[in-house]
């Protein structure tokens, strides 16, 4: 059975909404000079801002273990965090949604189960408010492994969203064969990172949320490493650049970097390699352009992916994590 906690429908009011714009920040920059990417923060070492926030599973012999695969939502000062659990003998079994003032002390509001749903798997999703309704757009697994789907929900109150979720005749299904969908935000258009069943991210636009139809923008195929996984989309004022941040999936240890004039065209710039761990399925929120708050799995070479905050703000480090669930 789902699980939906008592909350307060105040939060729902307001009319600031910044999810995950493609926004200006201060974390990668492109140098033209050097046809290179410019990292202010060494994402992976960097344990003075990193706090991990959430487990992953116990292994129990399985292959692997990891809770992220989400986004990450601020509204009126209230933070909201969607992910999915992954248990190594069970694939995603359930979505939870998780909710935050300060960033380390988090309450859960709903959790919703693959049995609910009555498919097979989850895997990545979005939750995003448009100022009228919250969406969220995820991917479910109809057979075993093959039939991935993305859908969307939506409800005027952030908690309306379980109970539409652990009902698959009320989902409005956006694509067969996509799985991972990532929403972002610019100048009036919403956009969406997706990944085919062929395993290389797609770019899509449309002028809504309450949709079934975007529009292909960019194909990454073309220019994305083998083995990549789930990236994200920012922009660096600096040079005028749209930058493409992509990762690794699973043990492959790297990230990688493209850049764009417009969006509709990419050029691959560079691809970094690590040793041991990476930051996978990454997702953020920049209040400021020099304030960047990442939240992002963590995937080590123990086949486990915890989930980490990235906290470069004026609060950094300053608070003690306290997990309530409810």
């Amino acid at each position: 059975m789902f699980q939906q906690a008592k909350q307060k429908e105040s939060v729902d009011g307001g009319d600031v909404m910044t999810g995950e714009p493609i926004q200006d920040n201060d974390l990668f920059k492109y140098d033209s000079d050097t046809d290179s990417i410019i990292k202010k923060h060494d994402l992976i070492n960097d344990t003075e801002h990193q706090t991990e926030l959430f487990e992953a599973d116990p292994l129990d012999g399985g292959d692997w273990s990891g809770v992220g695969a989400g986004s990450f939502f601020e509204k009126d000062g209230i933070y909201y965090l969607s992910f999915r659990r992954r248990k190594p003998t069970d694939r995603g079994y359930k979505y939870e949604l998780w909710t935050s003032s300060d960033l380390y002390n988090w309450t859960q509001l709903w959790e919703v189960l693959t049995s609910d749903m009555d498919v097979s798997s989850v895997e990545g999703s979005s939750i995003w408010y448009d100022g009228a309704y919250w969406y969220f757009y995820f991917s479910a697994d109809w057979g075993t492994g093959n039939d991935w789907r993305i859908h969307y929900i939506k409800s005027s109150t952030v908690c309306g969203l379980a109970s539409l979720l652990a009902d698959n005749t009320q989902w409005n299904q956006v694509f067969t064969n996509h799985k991972d969908p990532r929403l972002m935000y610019w100048n009036g258009t919403y956009y969406m990172l997706a990944r085919n069943t062929d395993g290389y991210e797609v770019l899509y636009s449309a002028s809504t949320l309450d949709t079934t139809s975007w529009s292909s923008v960019y194909d990454f195929s073309s220019i994305e490493p083998a083995n990549s996984h789930v990236g994200i989309i920012l922009y660096d004022s600096s040079s005028s650049k749209f930058i493409y941040w992509g990762v690794g999936k699973r043990t492959y240890h790297f990230h990688w970097w493209a850049i764009s004039d417009d969006l509709s065209s990419w050029t691959y710039v560079e691809k970094e390699d690590y040793t041991d761990k990476h930051l996978w399925y990454p997702y953020y929120n920049a209040p400021t352009s020099q304030t960047i708050y990442i939240i992002s799995s963590f995937s080590f070479d123990d086949n486990t992916a915890p989930l980490y905050l990235w906290d470069y703000g004026p609060q950094a480090t300053s608070l003690t994590l306290t997990v309530t669930k409810v």
